[in-house]
């Protein structure tokens, strides 16, 4: 935890006050994603953002001593470097992530470490690595320590990206919202092959100014950057608890809102006003049961359809079965002295094994020589129609026995081999029956877990709606306009 600077607590009002000029209105010159921007470089260092921006809340004198502020860029560079130092003789490699680090960050921080002492070719950024073998070529010497400080984006070295062996630390500059994000950025060094068994993982946050509650006592107020880290772990809690199970329903927590803060965020995390806090609690809580919301729509939907798909399913495997067992009271046994193979070419049956299996090879290498597709009758075994089929294209030569359904087994490049094979095709019957049996009681099971499913109300509708209630009558006691309100107002407009 990094405490504002100075100016950086003129900056939270200086935001707090864009945010409440923009309630209700269109603006051509500002808007909550610049806001939102201009946040987000803030919070890191107000030299992040542009100079124009900076000179409305601070004088040229205040502007010039941004350089001997400690912020939390600063803080981020002295640790870096003093992890480069104690890790010399191991030759550890640190991970940096920062999001919009193009601009003033890398090339200042890049300054910096190597001010300090650190070589140049032991520092690395992602973002120059601009084709695949310049990428293979940079994580190569991450892996092997020539590179000892890489530092980059979640999408230059998040997903995908293989360079455990020597990190030893991980630093997140900013905080993405997307638990996903954090989770990539994260598994780049919790993952098999490194070489350290315990590693470090460290968040910088920006801390916001103190403001005075209702008992008169000091409070430390949210910043905004506090906030971006509360709401990520929030939607990560929500995930891992298992409330959103299904792809979708991830994808839709992680599409809300990550790029405009509201002007109740704004103003709660910059001002601390306690009313606004309590509505950003409400705003998210309302959130969270919105998607549960249209989870358990999507849930009841998909239960409708199974509930139309499963008895389908059910007389499609019940209609399987009853062929199988029709095809098993016609198998007639081959085993021992049992045997018999009657091929078209013959007019007795082969009654000997191996005389079979020699001629039925015959039969599969006259078709391989022809090379010719071909797919024909042969006599008959077990009870069945033997068929064989010869596919030149991918190499395959098939047996198979035609009942009311087919059971097929490869030729081999032996005799004996064929035979033996084909004497075990039937086995697949007392299999197919099994499996059918259990894919009824499966199906079946089903079927009936879900009924009772179909038509259940949405368990927390009372607190949603209650909570609905509550938010309009925070909006009317703050004379904050609803999303719909500032709608009609721009149509009236």
């Amino acid at each position: 935890e990094i405490p504002a600077t100075a100016s950086q607590l003129k900056f939270f009002d200086y935001i707090a006050a864009r945010a409440k000029k923009l309630q209700g209105r269109r603006s051509k010159t500002d808007n909550y994603p610049l806001i939102t921007t201009h946040v987000k470089q803030g919070v890191i260092d107000l030299r992040c953002l542009p100079s124009s921006v900076l000179r409305q809340f601070l004088d040229d004198t205040e502007i010039a001593a941004l350089a001997n502020e400690h912020s939390k860029l600063e803080q981020f560079i002295e640790d870096t470097y003093q992890t480069w130092v104690e890790t010399q003789t191991e030759r550890c490699t640190q991970l940096l992530f920062v999001d919009i680090g193009h601009g003033f960050i890398h090339p200042y921080l890049k300054r910096r470490l190597i001010d300090r002492g650190i070589p140049e070719h032991e520092l690395a950024f992602a973002q120059d690595a601009n084709s695949d073998e310049q990428k293979a070529q940079l994580f190569r010497r991450v892996r092997q320590g020539d590179v000892r400080i890489l530092c980059g984006s979640t999408p230059t070295i998040g997903a995908g990206t293989q360079i455990p062996d020597r990190l030893k630390v991980l630093r997140h500059l900013d905080c993405p919202l997307r638990p996903t994000d954090r989770w990539q950025r994260d598994g780049r060094i919790l993952r098999p092959g490194n070489m350290h068994t315990e590693v470090e993982i460290i968040s910088y946050v920006t801390t916001g100014k103190p403001y005075q509650n209702e008992e008169n006592k000091q409070i430390q107020g949210l910043s905004p950057d506090s906030y971006l880290y509360e709401v990520n772990v929030r939607k990560a809690r929500f995930i891992e608890e298992g409330l959103y199970q299904t792809d979708d329903s991830i994808r839709t927590i992680e599409d809300i809102d990550e790029t405009t803060l509201d002007f109740s965020l704004l103003m709660a995390t910059a001002t601390g006003d306690r009313r606004l806090l309590e509505k950003v609690e409400l705003d998210n809580q309302i959130q969270k049961l919105l998607i549960e919301e249209q989870d358990w729509q999507g849930t009841q939907i998909a239960i409708a359809q199974q509930l139309d798909q499963l008895p389908y399913q059910i007389e499609s495997v019940q209609q399987a079965l009853n062929a199988y067992e029709r095809d098993a009271q016609t198998l007639i046994p081959t085993q021992g002295d049992a045997f018999q193979l009657m091929l078209n070419h013959s007019q007795i049956p082969y009654s000997k094994r191996l005389e079979a299996a020699q001629a039925l090879q015959d039969i599969a290498a006259d078709l391989i020589r022809s090379r010719r597709a071909t797919k024909q009758a042969i006599g008959t075994f077990a009870g069945f129609g033997l068929w064989i089929e010869h596919e030149p294209a991918f190499q395959t030569t098939i047996l198979r026995l035609q009942g009311e359904r087919s059971y097929e087994t490869e030729v081999r490049e032996t005799a004996k081999g064929t035979l033996s094979a084909l004497e075990h095709c039937p086995d697949q019957i007392a299999k197919s029956i099994q499996n059918c049996r259990q894919s009824l009681e499966i199906l079946t099971a089903e079927l009936e877990q879900i009924r009772p499913l179909f038509g259940q109300p949405f368990e927390k509708a009372d607190v949603l709606k209650a909570s609905l209630e509550r938010q309009e009558q925070l909006n009317e006691a703050l004379g904050l306009m609803t999303e719909a309100q500032m709608d009609a107002v721009a149509l009236a407009a």
